[in-house]
């Protein structure tokens, strides 16, 4: 018993020392903190709204990566405010927010850190660091510039008096330095408000050559803007029924190569389908431009390449490419789009000139396909480039579990969602 009436003391003497070093969180803190999160929740729910119900998740994505880059420099910026003022304070922030929006707390201790690291006094030469004191003191028994050079990981003759600046002598800066905002990697926030949101889950796409591929994007979208989306614009305006039965008409063409593919894959039923579609398109459908097999006999068309006969005889995707002129593909489809062409009898038949109007007629009726996706992806994208490369090879992927495309119906409510956005 004598024994444990000392041990009892020392327990409270530590935890009354706690106490006595225990910052509370200023209230203004917290009411800036939680406006923060609904504001970002709020925004978050629009943008579901918005973009949720489309196949392609890469807009959506982008923007609540967008998002969370902001909101977790709005938030350290609270946190350095707070630790300018006093070190104590800066952390008392920090770990309010790691308890309401725990994917913030790491950013929000290492601002808190890097703001305390600052305004140690063992700083070289004339630079000086806040005097000690009160925190709301006058401002003439402060220094007057406070400056955190290299030492504290920001750039030199960076100058901040937030005391002064209280007083409105100078503008000051208060986001956290550039070391204490890398982007999210995890689950964005979880408020208090309930929100909550999560990075894109899709698979990575292996690009080594990414130097080299966003030179040719580069290329490609001169092009495009230029030449190839101006000419798709004004083909867009063509009756419905037209440009449907063009599209017709380019992928009967295509079923040699399908039924070789079809063939190769063991799929014979699709082999015997592909040559039955064929006959009757190209005769009583017009060359194709009419389905007459889908509408008279319900035989209904399956598309099939060798870049998705090379991936069921287990053939790797390889490294992502950007193509000149040709736009996005990986490695294994580059191979593919070459012995599909080979596979073309018309490449046989007709002359240079007629192969390669027919090759720009094709190119314009895809063009023209993609004009609203990829107007709406462009418009979506911190980096065009990075979501074009996702979403290519998304939907590629897609293409090969055996994924449906969206229905008119789908496509259609999209449409009216985004109208009523408007």
């Amino acid at each position: 018993m004598r024994h444990l009436l000392p041990a009892l003391l020392l327990c409270l003497a530590a935890l009354g020392s706690g106490m006595a070093q225990a910052q509370p969180v200023p209230p203004q803190v917290t009411s800036e903190v939680q406006a923060i999160l609904q504001a970002g929740a709020a925004e978050q729910a629009r943008d579901r709204a918005a973009y949720g119900t489309l196949r392609n998740g890469e807009v959506l994505a982008a923007k609540e990566r967008q998002l969370g880059n902001r909101m977790s420099r709005e938030l350290s910026g609270v946190v350095a405010r707070e630790a300018v003022i006093d070190q104590r304070r800066g952390q008392a922030a920090a770990a309010y927010i790691a308890g309401v929006a725990p994917s913030f707390g790491p950013a929000a201790y290492a601002a808190a850190a890097q703001y305390q690291a600052a305004a140690q006094p063992a700083l070289p030469g004339n630079w000086y660091a806040p005097a000690s004191g009160p925190a709301y003191a006058s401002p003439q028994i402060r220094p007057t510039a406070y400056v955190a050079g290299p030492a504290a990981g920001r750039p030199g003759q960076w100058y901040e008096n937030p005391y002064a600046a209280r007083y409105g002598f100078e503008p000051v800066n208060y986001g956290a330095p550039a070391a204490a905002l890398q982007p999210q990697q995890q689950p964005l926030f979880t408020a208090a408000t309930g929100a909550g949101m999560s990075a894109s889950t899709a698979p990575d796409v292996w690009d080594p050559l990414e130097p080299m591929n966003r030179a040719f994007f580069a290329f490609n979208e001169v092009v495009d803007t230029f030449l190839l989306r101006p000419i798709a614009w004004l083909y867009s305006f063509t009756p419905g029924v037209v440009k449907g039965g063009v599209r017709s008409a380019f992928a009967n063409l295509k079923s040699p190569a399908v039924l070789m593919n079809h063939t190769l894959q063991g799929s014979f039923g699709d082999a015997a389908t592909t040559v039955g579609r064929f006959a009757v398109n190209s005769t009583i459908g017009v060359l194709g431009f009419w389905d007459a097999a889908n509408a008279l006999f319900d035989w209904k068309g399956k598309p099939a390449d060798f870049g998705q006969t090379l991936h069921t005889y287990g053939v790797g995707e390889g490294p992502f490419l950007m193509l000149p002129l040709l736009g996005p593909v990986n490695s294994r489809d580059a191979v593919g789009g070459v012995v599909d062409g080979l596979a073309d009898p018309l490449v046989y038949i007709l002359n240079d000139n007629a192969n390669l109007a027919l090759t720009a007629g094709k190119v314009l009726s895809r063009r023209e396909e993609l004009l609203v996706p990829l107007d709406e992806l462009r418009a979506g994208s911190v980096d065009y480039y990075a979501s074009l490369r996702s979403s290519s090879q998304q939907q590629r992927r897609g293409f090969l579990r055996g994924d449906t495309p969206a229905s008119a119906e789908q496509r259609k409510a999209n449409d009216d969602l985004f109208n009523e956005m408007k």
